[in-house]
């Protein structure tokens, strides 16, 4: 039961997410996962196929058949040029911290990692690297972890949306629901964004 009402709280801090940013491509893959961990399928790859295209203002997609293949072979395809791209130049940090992120999308989370850290070998101040790896990190190790790297990356970019956004997530599924909220509220602040 407690599985499960910690599914239910993933997804509705990724719908407030989304009602806070609703092209945030993030919160959509957040929102997929937690469906998907609630088994509500249907529901979880429409939001997985909102996610690659995060601009199309409603989840008309949802009941279609055969989106999941579709977006494994958009994945796979963002995999290749991510490839070649490293291939042409093998130390484009940004190219590896987008590699990681559709090995993510893959559920291919170790070699996911593995990439991101490639990614902040190259340039230790990428924040969106951090960010990224935080996610990672959270779904293998646990939340301590990946609120370590969120930290990192809202150190380096105090303004990055979605570090504060994962930390405040990452702080609720800790069990640190004050600091949770004070992160919630400084988000709204910070971004001007009000319910």
């Amino acid at each position: 039961m407690e599985t499960v009402d910690r599914y239910e709280k993933a997804l509705a801090a990724s719908e407030d997410a989304l009602r806070l940013s609703p092209e945030d491509a993030r919160a959509w893959y957040r929102k997929g996962v937690a469906l998907d961990d609630l088994n509500r399928y249907e529901e979880a790859l429409a939001a997985r196929e909102q996610e690659l295209e995060p601009n199309s203002g409603s989840a008309k997609t949802r009941g279609r058949e055969n989106v999941a293949p579709d977006i494994v072979n958009r994945y796979k395809q963002a995999l290749a040029a991510y490839e070649e791209a490293l291939r042409l130049d093998p130390v484009y940090a940004e190219a590896w911290d987008k590699k990681g992120v559709v090995l993510d999308n893959l559920n291919r989370c170790e070699e996911a990692l593995r990439c991101l850290e490639e990614a902040l070998r190259l340039k230790p101040d990428l924040a969106e690297a951090w960010d990224d790896k935080g996610v990672v990190v959270g779904n293998l190790k646990g939340d301590e972890e990946a609120l370590q790297c969120f930290e990192e990356a809202l150190r380096l970019d105090p303004n990055l949306m979605p570090s504060w956004y994962h930390k405040g997530v990452a702080l609720a599924n800790l069990g640190r629901q004050k600091e949770a909220e004070v992160v919630e509220t400084s988000l709204r602040l910070r971004f001007k964004i009000f319910k």
